[in-house]
């Protein structure tokens, strides 16, 4: 056998395991992997310090302490030597290296030498579990998930192993941009993932032509990054969302903007509430509709805006200006938006997941889970922010059927 091969399964005891197989009858079983790292694998910035190696462990003495997180294989110069870790530090201030040299032709490892107020220097520090805050997915067919939001690594798109989400190898990683213009989130569309920046998108196509499998990894990409339609990146990471029908809906930095499978993007938001965002340095304002004021969102607390799509309606959640909880719905079918106010301020939308269940459930900011439900009394304070053209417009012409109105009396939120 050319590699380690999977005989059989024991207990995890000190009992003795019997192997009585020939290689011949084991030669198809899997074959022992070495890229099942945690999710997800990253590099650090370089660090440096000051050590004492005593009984070939080195003790931090100043400087950057160690990080449990380094991963081995990763280069340390100790003095003027170079090692490679051998496991990751026991903890902040040990961890333990060696190196390998030839003796007469012959490879031997060597430990870490012995010394006072050695210089260490790592220039390029390997991480496990790099925690991002960003992933979608599956695919279709082999369940792959993507993953951004380094900050280590702004640029970097990241994915798992495919069918084992709990795996992701070194190689499955490939930088996108530059740091300059870091990810932002992504979302899968007909099957395909989408990944986008701040200032454009792409959809991930498979690489069918020499990305290879290795025990050690992927050789080659495993994906192809084509170019969508995308003339406008995505300016707040949380606000990007899908429906059934292909339609990506994503914040800009000029409104919200909806695209069909990743083709060109069309504003949602021009016609009716052009002023509620930034457009060449000015300073968003205001819409007023029916008497009712809606603010704009700030744009300062990004983390405090959020997309959602349920039932046939997208819900953007955001803190405005003046630091509130609004909400905002666009009706996808009918392309209008309304304003919604709710008894308590809501924080985020969230289409309820399980067997015959198929409501939209609220986070409140008093920290209750509410459904929308039927029945019951709504105080008269949803708004529809879009214009009407009535007979003192002469620039439009009057049919009857233009004008319609959606209304489901006796709906609130409990």
């Amino acid at each position: 056998l050319l590699n380690y091969t999977y005989v059989g399964t024991g207990p995890n005891t000190t009992a003795a395991f019997s192997d009585s197989l020939l290689a011949t009858d084991i030669s198809g079983n899997p074959i022992l992997q070495f890229d099942n790292y945690e999710p997800f694998p990253s590099i650090d910035i370089p660090r440096k310090g000051v050590v004492n190696v005593v009984g070939n462990v080195a003790q931090w003495v100043s400087g950057d302490t160690f990080n449990t997180r380094w991963l081995p294989g990763t280069v340390i110069v100790v003095g003027s030597v170079a090692y490679t870790l051998d496991k990751r530090p026991t903890d902040t201030t040990h961890l333990t290296a060696t190196n390998t040299v030839i003796v007469g032709g012959v490879a031997t490892v060597q430990n870490l030498a012995n010394g006072t107020n050695l210089a260490y220097e790592i220039s390029q520090p390997i991480l496990a579990s790099q925690q991002l805050p960003y992933v979608w997915g599956p695919t279709d067919n082999i369940n792959f998930a993507f993953a951004c939001g380094d900050p280590l690594r702004p640029g970097t798109l990241y994915w798992c192993k495919g069918n084992n989400l709990d795996s992701a190898p070194q190689t499955n990683q490939q930088d996108m941009t530059s740091p300059s213009e870091p990810l932002q989130n992504g979302a899968m569309v007909g099957g395909l993932g989408v990944v986008m920046s701040t200032e454009r998108g792409w959809l991930i196509q498979p690489n069918f032509f020499d990305a290879l499998a290795t025990v050690e990894g992927t050789v080659g990409s495993t994906w192809t990054m084509q170019d969508g339609g995308f003339t406008r990146g995505l300016y707040i990471p949380r606000c990007i969302a899908i429906d059934g029908g292909g339609r990506i809906f994503y914040r800009g930095k000029d409104g919200v903007y909806l695209s069909i499978r990743g083709g060109p993007e069309q504003s949602i938001t021009d016609a009716d509430l052009y002023t509620l965002f930034t457009h060449e340095g000015e300073i968003p304002q205001p819409v007023t509709r029916g008497g009712f004021v809606c603010y704009p969102p700030d744009d300062n607390n990004p983390n405090a805006q959020r997309f959602a799509v349920g039932n046939g309606y997208l819900y953007y959640d955001y803190q405005d200006t003046g630091g509130n909880l609004r909400t905002l719905v666009y009706d996808v079918m009918a392309g209008g938006w309304l304003f919604d106010v709710y008894q308590f301020a809501v924080a985020v939308h969230a289409l309820e997941e399980g067997p015959k269940v198929n409501n939209t459930l609220l986070g409140c900011s008093n920290g209750t889970v509410r459904p929308l439900a039927l029945g019951g009394n709504e105080t008269a304070t949803s708004v529809v922010v879009v214009p009407s053209d009535t007979k003192q417009d002469d620039r439009a012409d009057k049919h009857w059927g233009d004008l319609f109105i959606e209304a489901a009396p006796g709906i609130r939120s409990q």
